[in-house]
């Protein structure tokens, strides 16, 4: 089925891996007998553990290339690199770590000089990444008789509920409906702060118990 000279490396395994079993004609766990390591794909021997079937599987591995990245944190800038596979098509908006930071991209150059929103990685010369931890974005407070725009900062994991009540300059609003980073607004659930252009609010207005 394969030709030797194409064979990199051929070595006995220990371990296990799921695999389908055309005996057993579902996913089991097999004990792996041998690996045979190709340019871009390996071909291992499986043993079934639940009925001793023995066959071959074939496994496509991904080659990685190393990246230069440009990583800015506020005013400063450092030059990196990061490993991707070099078939994978890489979008700005995407998050990714540089130097353990969980980061954003926000820029790529091709390799002929060229600005893009997106390209396969083997054409990317540089990617232009930030420090992304915080995710500020636009609130839009609805009082009795105006709209009041504030900026707020949260952590990229925080949380936030259509129908909770948080505070914005320790005033409470109740969220009514979030719009996403595509533009898409929804009206009921939860979100990361990672996803959010702005949130819809209304003012709640705060009780004085009189005595």
């Amino acid at each position: 089925m394969y030709d030797d000279y194409d064979i990199e490396e051929e070595k006995i395994e220990e371990g296990t891996e799921e695999a389908y079993c055309d005996i057993c004609a579902s996913e089991t766990e097999n004990d792996i007998l041998n690996i045979k390591e190709f340019k871009n794909t390996i071909v291992m021997k499986l043993r079934c553990r639940k009925c001793g079937n023995i066959r071959e599987v074939k496994r496509n591995v991904k080659k990685f290339i190393d990246v230069p990245v440009v990583f800015s944190d506020g005013a400063d800038s450092i030059k990196a690199s990061v490993k991707l596979p070099e078939d994978e098509i890489i979008a700005v908006g995407e998050e990714i770590i540089i130097d353990g930071y969980n980061s954003i991209i926000t820029g790529i150059e091709t390799i002929d000089a060229k600005r893009k929103n997106s390209d396969i990685t083997s054409n990317i010369r540089t990617l232009w990444t930030r420090k992304f931890e915080e995710n500020q974005f636009n609130i839009k407070i609805k009082k009795k008789d105006r709209h009041v725009f504030k900026k707020i900062s949260a952590v990229v994991d925080e949380e936030f509920e259509i129908g909770d009540i948080i505070e914005v300059e320790r005033n409470p609003v109740v969220i009514t409906s979030i719009k996403l980073n595509d533009g898409t607004i929804i009206k009921k659930g939860i979100v990361q702060s990672r996803y959010i252009k702005q949130i819809f609010s209304r003012a709640v207005e705060k009780k004085f118990n009189r005595h």
